[in-house]
């Protein structure tokens, strides 16, 4: 059995999407906690920084892409350095979303970013879930998943017939490639993730 396999199977994923956010520079929009999600935040253009409590800010450049583990509450700005954050809750009360796009701001933005998460089945409490990293960082260029990513970001912009369906199945896939990743890396940041790269067993 391979085991990933198996975790990927009984976690049940799904993904779902929140909206397509058109921000102006400066923006500062904290996101606050959300058990059981997931969180993703893919950049479309423009560029964007996110951070969770007790870890460095990280950039996004397009086609890049965060995910936040265990519903963490962030901060996505347009300045590494920002600390003012306006609560999303007030954000969505002055800019009510149109269709799917949370528009920020007057113009062309300067910034886009497909924003979501990853649910899964609330009676699953999986232990890989509680040992993934604060923060994934998938980067266009990396060899692991910038297919995926390119595809995501092709469909995003696309918004073509079978987009939506498109976009939530790559979604997934980014996260099981991302758990590989974590699997399989050298130093692997708990054991339980050393555990995933173990073969699978023959069958009988």
């Amino acid at each position: 059995m391979d085991v990933l396999n198996d975790i990927c199977s009984s976690l049940r994923l799904k993904a779902e999407l929140y909206f397509h956010a058109a921000l102006d520079a400066p923006f500062a929009v904290r996101l606050p906690e959300e058990e059981r999600h997931i969180r993703f935040h893919h950049m479309l253009s423009g560029r964007a920084y996110v951070a969770v409590p007790g870890q460095p800010a990280v950039a996004l450049n397009p086609g890049d892409m965060v995910l936040v583990p265990e519903g963490a509450s962030q901060i996505l700005s347009s300045d590494a350095a920002a600390r003012d954050a306006i609560p999303l809750e007030a954000v969505l009360a002055a800019h009510p979303v149109e269709g799917d796009t949370l528009r920020v701001g007057h113009g062309a933005p300067d910034c886009r970013i497909l924003c979501g998460y990853l649910g899964f089945d609330p009676g699953i409490l999986h232990p890989v879930l509680s040992v993934l990293p604060p923060v994934i960082v998938l980067k266009r260029n990396d060899a692991t998943c910038g297919s995926a990513l390119q595809l995501l970001h092709d469909e995003a912009l696309l918004s073509g017939p079978g987009a939506f369906f498109v976009l939530h199945r790559v979604v997934e896939i980014l996260l099981i490639q991302s758990l590989r990743r974590e699997a399989t890396a050298s130093s692997p940041a708990h054991p339980y993730m050393e555990a995933l790269r173990d073969p699978p067993s023959p069958s009988a």
